[in-house]
């Protein structure tokens, strides 16, 4: 669960464990409503590297993480009725390796999966700008919802219900380049008409020298 605070000029997105109800504070950029965190991608992202995951929207902190990912131990099976027979039989079958379908589709997202990515594109594409805020691309959707979805998924919902790729940094960055190209470009003029000036005036000096060679000639 997370929740934003705001306490003077700090802004916080409080984390606490949907299992265990251990809590964590994380700076965070909070909207006009100081529930609305608009970097929950990126504070996603922090969570991930202290262990803490986010799958299926339930937050998990390290230790019940951990506790979920134990392995359980498999129930005891009956004795078979002649002798432990039976039960050896069906422990080979049991045992025997999964044939590997070649033939099978691409692995699709479940419903769920699907909401998941979806709610998480409502937090970071900017609809209105047709692009991601900040820093957040396909891939780093996938990585912060986790729960083995793929950034592919991200880009299919993202591209039929969103808009196109690219993100704020990215169309910032552009701008800047475009502007400094502008720069540039209008410096090398200024050189040119430096340039032809000097030629010019060149020109003009090389006229003046004759006249006056000619002057002392006489």
């Amino acid at each position: 669960m997370f929740k934003g605070i705001r306490n003077g000029h700090a802004e916080y997105a409080e984390c606490a464990c949907d299992v265990c109800g251990t809590t964590v504070q994380l700076g965070a950029r909070l909207g006009d409503n100081s529930k609305e965190i608009n970097n929950r991608t990126s504070i996603i992202r922090n969570l991930q590297k202290r262990g803490w995951t986010n799958i299926k929207s339930i937050l998990r902190c390290p230790q019940c993480e951990a506790a979920r990912k134990a392995p359980k131990k498999p129930p005891e099976k009956p004795p078979g009725a002649l002798g432990g027979t039976l039960a050896s039989w069906d422990d080979e079958d049991t045992q025997k390796e999964p044939e590997m379908d070649t033939q099978s589709e691409p692995r699709q997202p479940t419903k769920e999966q699907k909401r998941e990515i979806l709610a998480m594109l409502d937090i970071s594409y900017d609809a209105d700008a047709q692009r991601y805020k900040g820093t957040d691309t396909d891939k780093s959707v996938a990585a912060a919802l986790g729960n083995g979805i793929m950034w592919g998924w991200v880009a299919k919902l993202r591209e039929e219900f969103y808009g196109p790729d690219g993100n704020e940094t990215v169309e910032l960055a552009l701008k800047e380049v475009a502007a400094w190209r502008e720069s540039v470009d209008a410096k090398l003029e200024a050189v040119r008409a430096t340039v032809t000036e000097l030629d010019t005036a060149k020109g003009e000096i090389a006229k003046l020298l004759e006249k006056l060679t000619a002057l002392v000639k006489k």
